[in-house]
């Protein structure tokens, strides 16, 4: 299947879908008292079960089409490695969920370039869900590159509003490793040292968003090892 080359944007037909399902099943409000901290203050309120994630890659249409189940963490590196190869990019951290895999491409210099899913049942490679689609300005659904973009969020200052984020809404969390992607930052969120999930923080207006659809972390490789 033909993908997007690393200049453009996803096809149109998949970001008219997109948008629709975003709109329709995440729901964002507004937190007066973050106002001045958090830019707007604004963070997604609900929460995606594992059979919507799984409904919505379908929906939105693979990058890649997979040819099957995807049982280990090799074989979901080897998918995104045919796709990162399409984009003149490179696999790098790769994390097991329960739900699906999480991948993260990286290009020649080693910075972070976007994220996907790997679908467990399929073997369907998409990009990921939430910040990578809407936030990333070189590989989502609104990329940049015709205009300049000013980040005011730095790396410490992301990290700062994810801790404060996570000491708010969900305690007993701490933020851990941190990629930088064009547009927002994405971390690691931890538990007394061990991985439990992820957040993104954007690198405008400084709002977070908490992955909810990944499932129960099982294990990673690559860049985190």
């Amino acid at each position: 299947m033909t993908t997007a080359p690393r200049s453009r944007a996803l096809p149109l037909t998949v970001l008219a879908v997109s948008t629709a399902v975003l709109i329709g099943t995440v729901t964002w409000s507004i937190s007066a008292p973050w106002g001045d901290r958090w830019g707007s203050g604004t963070y997604p309120s609900h929460t995606m079960s594992s059979q919507m994630m799984s409904d919505s890659v379908g929906v939105m249409g693979a990058l890649q089409q997979g040819d099957g189940p995807v049982d280990t963490i090799d074989e979901a590196a080897a998918s995104a490695d045919r796709l990162a190869a399409q984009w003149s990019l490179e696999t790098d951290e790769v994390m097991e969920f329960s739900n699906h895999f999480y991948v993260v491409l990286v290009d020649e210099a080693g910075d972070a370039a976007t994220e996907l899913i790997v679908d467990r049942e399929t073997g369907d490679v998409a990009l990921e869900w939430g910040p990578a689609m809407m936030w990333n300005t070189s590989y989502g659904m609104m990329p940049s590159h015709t205009r300049p973009v000013r980040h005011t969020v730095n790396a410490d200052r992301a990290r700062d509003l994810a801790t404060e984020w996570l000491r708010q809404f969900r305690p007993g969390l701490q933020t851990g490793e941190s990629h930088a992607f064009p547009g927002y930052f994405t971390m690691h969120t931890v538990r007394d040292g061990a991985t439990v999930g992820m957040l993104s923080v954007h690198s405008r207006s400084g709002h977070v968003w908490y992955h909810t659809w990944h499932g129960e972390f099982i294990q990673s490789r690559g860049h985190s090892e």
